[in-house]
């Protein structure tokens, strides 16, 4: 096996790409990967393969495996733990931990789990996992004083770098006064929490976040669909390793995902941009690069779908992708 080939089946490699799978809702793909990998089931002992199971724990939980999820929780803090790791922004499995304890009936360990990360959180300085640990209390509390927790996991998020959490607890938010029937404060949080998702690429989350806003009787707002604008964040990172000529291998290879990945993320690309194929892509980003060398925003007449981001249909290809 090549030396990349075998980094991407180690723990910290294979824990990224299972995380970006997650996001997108290729649930079938993380287990093909873990099947592929040999990790699947049980784990070398190495303490950096923590972070796998840790997301590995996510996915069970996102297919309402829930028993599994809580079992690769508690492996994956007895392995920190054991290593004298407790800093909670490390991992926050104590955060996870609490909602799956909460999903099996067993609220008052649930709580504990939650206090106990809340506590590190604060000892430790960590805004991050401190927002985690609050927006998992607030979910297992419920009622207004689990209303008092989501808003405090906000505040915190909005200090931290850590947008993707942030864009959950306003969605948790959002929901839970959507079902008060407060409409008005559900839409509020809940485009907000839509704008995130754009900006982080989280398909997955969004679609929740569409539902929700639906039900509070809000038309959602539609991502924009064509043009240089209408990339997510691992699209435009995925555009421009192609532009490089990196292949669909070594794009894969970079960012820790699955060829496959690659490929549907190219084949966006391409409709979004209204291009070919590869010869389009650098086409496309050189008149881009040239319009800014030059100090001046690009001109509409000279990018090569003149602007619009609307081409004839079959000049598209999708043929190739987190």
């Amino acid at each position: 096996m090549a030396s990349s080939e075998y980094w991407l089946c180690t723990g910290q490699a294979m824990a990224a790409r299972i995380c970006g799978l997650l996001e997108t809702g290729e649930y079938e793909e993380a287990h093909r990967l873990l099947a592929e990998a040999g990790l699947a089931d049980k784990l070398p002992e190495r303490n950096s393969f923590g972070p796998l199971l840790f997301q590995r724990a996510r996915l069970h939980m996102a297919e309402g495996d829930t028993e599994r999820s809580l079992a690769d929780l508690l492996e994956c803090g007895e392995r920190l733990e054991s290593a004298g790791t407790f800093n909670p922004a490390v991992l926050a499995w104590r955060s996870e931990a609490a909602l799956a304890c909460d999903a099996l009936g067993d609220t008052r360990e649930a709580r504990r789990l939650a206090d106990v990360e809340i506590a590190r959180a604060r000892r430790w300085g960590a805004p991050h996992a401190l927002g985690r640990a609050l927006r998992a209390a607030g979910l297992v509390a419920q009622g207004r004083k689990g209303e008092g927790l989501l808003r405090d996991a906000v505040r915190v998020l909005e200090r931290s770098p850590a947008r993707l959490d942030l864009a959950r607890a306003l969605a948790d938010l959002g929901a839970l006064a959507r079902r008060s029937n407060r409409l008005r404060d559900a839409r509020e949080h809940l485009r907000r929490a839509q704008a995130l998702c754009e900006t982080c690429g989280a398909t997955e989350l969004a679609r929740t976040v569409r539902e929700e806003l639906m039900l509070s009787g809000a038309r959602p707002r539609r991502p924009t669909e064509v043009g240089i604008d209408a990339l997510t964040p691992m699209e435009r990172k995925v555009a421009m390793l192609a532009v490089a000529k990196q292949t669909n291998r070594e794009i894969a290879a970079n960012l820790f995902v699955a060829q496959r990945t690659v490929e549907l993320h190219l084949s966006q690309v391409y409709r979004k941009l209204s291009i070919p194929g590869r010869s389009g892509l650098a086409e496309y980003f050189g008149h881009l690069t040239e319009a800014r060398a030059d100090g001046r925003r690009p001109r509409a007449e000279n990018l090569p779908d003149g602007g619009s981001g609307v081409r004839h249909q079959s000049a598209l290809r999708a043929d190739c992708v987190s």
